[in-house]
């Protein structure tokens, strides 16, 4: 009688631990879903320039699903699609244009539409392989979705600018052709929302490659900048109807990203940045002609500090490269801007006991805004040598614009608030700051010194 109690009840205890192992087990995947969902938001948010100021987790994954679904029926979208996002180290997406009457108002799908920004979403597409997605550009303004554009469902796409006719979008195909090459990928629609033409990029013998950068030329063509195997740099030209005028692609070892380009005279500057283990000199500038082959080869590195340029331009026979410098970080792991910084704070000083800090916002900020100094050099067009310097301590060098007046625009960028947010399997350091400008004449000559309402925000 006692045997078949005993039996019963370990039958029932038996019984809840198996409920209990299929409840946490659930709740191990239920969150795992949730993170990957969130940090997607995020991704998705960070590379569209949009922000979760004022958001709470689920109103992030909230918008992110109204835009990517095309729903656009979440007031919490309209008032984060309004917001201007500033302080982008890579190309930032147009904001909207300002109120009244403004000289480059554009029709927008053949109406008026004095505030409206571009930018690229997804949606879910189902075939015989399964679930997958297509690339859209999405038209809006502040209170609606004006017009979308869909691409083939074989191309992903990372950025896009705004021309004086249309927005070109580019990126690469997502799998190999017959032949085993990734092709770079670039398209162009025009203000109506309509997809006049279409390119995949071939740069042998490179047969990974992707378009990460495009300006406009004078002459209304399209100079798109790519790199592919780690190896080449690759730069083609289009006209406004999108023949191909030029491909050009030249070897540098080490490339990884393109940070940022230029037109300088008939050419173009391109930054870029390189991955080498023992060459510390991983931040470089191109100089190419308006092929695209190079004709130089600069960096601007000294003596214990690295200098990584964010923007460029050509202003009053002068070229100006905006920039920030950082001291050479001993310890480099995946980020050499901050390795140093990274290290100390994971340190034992701060109590990192695996799961959490003990540092205080203000200290951590402070380890931040002195590893950081904004650069400004103006130098000569020909061969791109600094002829002055100027630094900022504590700021990053931001975006460089002409004036209406005639005179050129550097915004510095400052950090006054960093903070560390633990993710599923690594830590994103987040802050923000005031944007600060300076104003030049076209002599080169500091003219005057003002404050933005921009807000800079800092994530790494």
């Amino acid at each position: 009688m006692n045997k078949k109690k005993m039996t019963v009840k370990s039958r029932i205890l038996i019984s809840a631990c198996v409920i209990a192992a299929l409840l946490i087990a659930s709740l191990v995947i239920a969150i795992a879903v949730e993170n990957k969902e969130y940090s997607a938001a995020v991704a998705f948010f960070e590379e569209n320039g949009l922000s979760k100021d004022g958001l709470t987790r689920k109103e992030v994954k909230a918008v992110y699903r109204d835009i990517t679904e095309k729903s656009f029926k979440l007031g919490k979208t309209a008032e984060v699609l309004g917001m201007t996002v500033s302080g982008s180290e890579t190309e930032a997406d147009p904001p909207p244009a300002t109120e009244g009457p403004d000289e480059t108002q554009k029709t927008i799908g053949g109406s008026e539409k004095e505030e409206y920004a571009f930018f690229l979403g997804s949606v879910p597409v189902t075939d015989g392989n399964g679930r997958d997605s297509r690339n859209v550009l999405i038209c809006r303004s502040r209170t609606e979705n004006v017009w979308t554009a869909e691409f083939p469902e074989d191309i992903r796409l990372y950025k896009h600018i705004e021309t004086e006719n249309g927005v070109a979008v580019f990126g690469k195909t997502k799998t190999a052709s017959s032949s085993g090459t990734v092709n770079g990928y670039t398209a162009f629609v025009n203000f109506e929302g309509k997809l006049l033409w279409q390119c995949a990029t071939d740069h042998a013998p490179a047969k990974n490659e992707l378009v990460e950068k495009a300006l406009e030329n004078a002459d209304g063509s399209l100079a798109v900048f790519g790199r592919g195997d780690s190896e080449y740099l690759c730069v083609s030209r289009y006209s406004p109807e999108g023949s191909e005028i030029s491909s050009v692609s030249s070897k540098i070892d080490g490339i990884t990203s393109i940070r940022c380009v230029a037109g300088l005279g008939s050419g173009f500057l391109v930054s870029v940045e390189l991955k080498s283990v023992y060459d510390t000199r991983d931040a470089r500038l191109i100089k190419l002609d308006g092929k695209g082959n190079i004709t130089g080869d600069y960096s601007y590195s000294e003596d214990g500090r690295e200098v990584f340029i964010t923007n460029m331009i050509e202003y009053g026979g002068q070229v100006y490269l905006s920039a920030y410098s950082v001291p050479k970080q001993y310890y480099w792991g995946k980020d050499r801007e901050i390795g140093d910084v990274f290290h100390a704070v994971f340190s034992d000083k701060y109590g990192w006991d695996g799961r959490k800090l003990n540092i205080e916002t203000e200290e951590l900020t402070a380890l931040f805004t002195a590893n950081y100094t904004a650069v400004l050099l103006v130098c000569d067009p020909d061969n791109v040598v600094p002829k002055t310097l100027y630094t900022v301590p504590g700021c990053l060098g931001g975006e460089l614009s002409d004036e209406t007046d005639g005179s050129l625009a550097w915004d510095v960028n400052g950090i006054s608030r960093v903070s560390v947010y633990p993710e599923a399997s690594s830590f994103t350091f987040r802050g923000s700051g005031p944007v600060q400008r300076y104003l030049f004449g076209a002599d080169g000559q500091l003219v005057e010194k003002t404050e933005t309402d921009k807000t800079f925000r800092y994530t790494r």
